[in-house]
């Protein structure tokens, strides 16, 4: 059927005949959906296809399929493709081989893995839409597939312990499945061969892109350094349990100071760990405090990759547009920081903050918002005076000196505040860069690195938690 559709559409690419060709593909894309369909549904059978590629040669079929289709594609445009199907026994061993594999699992479960990897393919080939247009870009789809993954799986701990099992391998099928295309992704590099004689010649060869081949196995590594901490909690049992804020019988066993201390720090929905003997071994002490640095580690580590992949996504052209023509329209009750900026050669924006109690993580991403979108509108006026023609050459450079004071100090202030609080969230033109990006490889390996970044967030806050009960 694939052929067929295929020899129906290759005539008319050089015409103008586009509703017939659009007919024929979305016959096409029909036809390969009954096609998966079939294959998920009868996944037990193993199909084998040779295909000769003219009228004379034909290849042998392997003897160690099940069923092997083999066909005749013809040279000549007007010809209809023929087919030939040849049905062949395979072996007692695979039967059995088969068999064992697919009575191991239930049906039911089999059936559940087929829907939710019929529904993924679905949503990354359609782009989450189901009519086929104006919908995501594939890179964010799979983005948005990856980050929902790990919020499904690791986005409710509110413990220090162990994850199921079933979860976990979920988890590791699903991620490799979404990571899968990035082993195609690939750049041409030089590399010195020594030929047989003994010369050695230069040839280029595909290997991995190096952003990804850089980062994939250190997120690879934090993954299983996470999970790794979590299977290895198990030894809290017995010596660490939890308590909820509506709890009274609960929370009058505790002492006061501990009880007033959890609720001012930690939020009301949050369980407060509780340590059930007087104090923590020490060999469990010394673990806590272990996977409190591999996870901070962790974190870090996980938040520069994401940063760094962002930092190389392009700007969207409809965030800019929507940007004003003036940047003093955006400060607001910032206003007298673009004074600062301009006039203050000793300016920094950590004083700047402190000055007016606002130096906090809320406030430096409401800033960082302001000063990014600053930057933009500063180095468009910038390209504008640089093409002006009929200016007085000291007047443009005043101008341009003066812009770039402010660019220059925006930067640093920026770079100040993610330095001072790296755990920010995303600003409004990350999040415009992970939406309008394309780029599979960057989409992959951001949303892995931020899934990683938040689950290592969450467990060290639980570790430090649970070492602050046991101080108590």
């Amino acid at each position: 059927e694939v052929v067929k559709s295929l020899h129906e559409i290759r005539p008319m690419l050089t015409t103008d005949k586009q509703p017939e060709i659009q007919r024929h593909i979305s016959s096409f894309r029909e036809r390969m959906n009954d096609l998966q369909r079939v294959l998920l549904e009868q996944s037990t059978l193993s199909v084998d296809v040779s295909c000769a590629s003219s009228n004379d040669a034909e290849n042998q079929p392997p003897a160690h399929a099940n069923v092997v289709t083999s066909w005749k594609i013809s040279n000549s445009l007007s010809e209809k493709p023929q087919f030939d199907s040849k049905v062949l026994t395979s072996s007692n061993h695979q039967r059995q081989h088969e068999q064992e594999r697919n009575s191991s699992k239930d049906p039911l479960i089999l059936k559940k893995e087929r829907d939710a990897f019929r529904d993924l393919y679905n949503n990354l080939m359609l782009g989450g839409d189901s009519s086929g247009i104006k919908g995501q870009t594939n890179a964010y789809s799979l983005s948005s597939a990856i980050t929902q993954l790990n919020y499904s799986i690791f986005g409710q701990l509110q413990r220090l312990e162990p994850v199921e099992s079933s979860a976990v391998e979920h988890w590791e099928s699903q991620i490799g499945i979404c990571l899968a295309p990035l082993r195609n992704i690939v750049e041409r590099r030089p590399q010195r061969v020594v030929m047989p004689d003994g010369v050695e010649r230069d040839f280029f060869q595909d290997c991995q892109r190096s952003d990804i081949s850089e980062n994939l196995p250190k997120l690879h590594a934090a993954d299983k350094e996470t999970l790794s901490v979590l299977r290895e909690s198990e030894c809290l049992r017995g010596h660490v349990s939890y308590i909820r804020h509506g709890d009274r019988a609960a929370n009058a066993s505790m002492d006061a100071d501990t009880l007033l201390d959890s609720l001012d720090n930690r939020n009301w929905w949050n369980e407060i760990p509780k340590v059930l003997n007087a104090t923590l071994p020490a060999a469990l002490r010394l673990k806590l405090e272990k996977w409190a640095k591999i996870t901070a580690k962790t974190q870090k580590d996980c938040s520069d990759i994401s940063r760094s992949m962002i930092a190389e996504m392009q700007i969207p052209a409809d965030f800019v547009e929507k940007l004003p023509e003036h940047a003093r329209q955006l400060f607001g009750k910032y206003e007298d920081l673009l004074q600062q900026l301009a006039e203050n050669r000793e300016f920094t924006v950590k004083s700047y903050l402190q000055k007016r109690n606002l130096w906090d993580s809320s406030s430096a991403a409401e800033l960082t918002n302001i000063l990014e979108k600053s930057l933009i509108i500063w180095t468009q006026r910038t390209e504008k005076e640089k093409k002006k023609k009929f200016d007085f050459a000291f007047k443009k450079k005043d101008k341009l000196q003066k812009m770039h004071c402010l660019r220059a100090k925006a930067q640093a202030a920026i770079g100040a505040l993610r330095k001072q609080f790296p755990f920010m969230a995303h600003s409004q033109l990350d999040e415009a860069k992970i939406r309008a990006n394309t780029d599979i490889g960057k989409a992959a390996v951001e949303s892995f690195a931020r899934a990683l970044e938040s689950r290592a967030a969450v467990i060290h806050s639980l570790t430090q938690a649970v070492l602050k009960a046991a101080s108590n």
